[in-house]
Formats: structure tokens, sequence, C-alpha cells
């Protein structure tokens, strides 16, 4: 059960915002039937009886309720960035929150600032300032700034302070402790 167990629509455009605004409740109702599948799933998996495989199991339970109230946070602040507000998980992404919850200054500013970042992290920074300034002077402009802001800033940031069972070498090891031999295959160099 490695990686996201919860799947939502991806915001980057104006029309993948329009569908997330316009199929908001059938996105969140599916949401929560996917959370409910998986949480299911968790309680009733039977670990080896072992106090560290059933520790992974209960932090894989957390894991999973994080990453459904964040993504059905982040679909509902999409119509309304509100809700960003009572966010609980991460009050270190609060600047997002404020400035979509803002006058229209602020939330540039704080969109500014944003861009100015990714673009310090992307190989044509220059794409990524101009891409700013065609969208700033566009009459969707704060319609653009919220998909910034909620996707490559507020969900970024919230994303990265959800708490993730770790894959380590200790677990490997605790992995293969397991097996009484461990036959292998490797392409020769």
């Amino acid at each position: 059960m490695g990686g996201n167990l919860l799947s939502t629509s991806s915001v980057f455009n104006l029309n993948s915002l329009q569908k997330v605004r316009v199929e908001k409740d059938a996105i969140l109702a599916q949401l929560d039937r996917d959370f409910l599948n998986q949480k299911k799933i968790l309680e009733n998996l039977k670990p080896v009886n072992d106090s560290f495989w059933e520790n992974v199991r209960v932090q894989k339970l957390q894991e999973l309720i994080y990453e459904y109230e964040f993504k059905k946070t982040e679909i509902k602040a999409f119509s309304n960035p509100s809700v960003l507000m009572n966010y609980k998980i991460s009050k270190e992404c609060e600047n997002f929150a404020k400035a979509l919850n803002s006058n229209d200054a602020q939330m540039v500013e704080e969109w500014k600032k944003l861009r100015e970042e990714m673009s310090k992290r992307n190989s044509n920074p220059q794409r990524i300032m101009d891409e700013f300034e065609e969208r700033l002077n566009s009459t969707e402009k704060n319609d653009f700034a919220t998909i910034d802001l909620i996707t490559f800033g507020w969900g970024n940031c919230a994303n990265d302070h959800i708490k993730r069972v770790e894959y380590d070498e200790k677990m490997y090891e605790k992995f293969n402790s397991l097996f009484i031999k461990i036959d292998s295959e490797c392409d020769e160099p």
C-alpha cells in the first residue's frame, strides 16, 4: 500500500478548475467511498504477528486519514478558499490560505512570491515569470491565482507535512527476515 491511497482530480488549468467546481459534490462523494474502502482494508489487514508490522499498519491508517482530510479540504477550497483557514495539520501553510482570503493586492503579492520561488526550481525560470505576467493581466486573474496558490502553494506545503510511513532499510530488512530463503535475479552489467 505504498504511494497515495486516494486519488482526486489535479487542478493545473482553468478547465480542470471549472470541472472540480462543477463536479465538487461527485468528486467528494467518490473520495468518501475510496477513503472508506481503503480504511476498511487497513482495519481488516492482519499483518504478521509482530509489533513492528502492526505499528506500520496503524501508521498507514493514520496516513490515510491525513491524506483524506488534505484532499477533501483541497477540493472544497477550489470553490471556497476559506476552508483552508481551518485546516489543522499544517500551520506553516497559512500564508497561502490568508492570501486566498484577502484583498486582490495581498493575493497577488503572495502569488508573485510563489511564482518567483517556482521559477528558482525550474529549468526555464523566465517562462514561469512570463506566464505569471500573462495571467496577472488576464480577466481570469483570480482563477489563475487560485490554481497556483492552492495547487502549488498550499497544496504542496500541506502535503509535505503529512506524516507518512517510511519505507526504509529497516523495513526492508524486517520484511526479508520473514523468509527462510530469498532468491533474486539481477541483470548482469
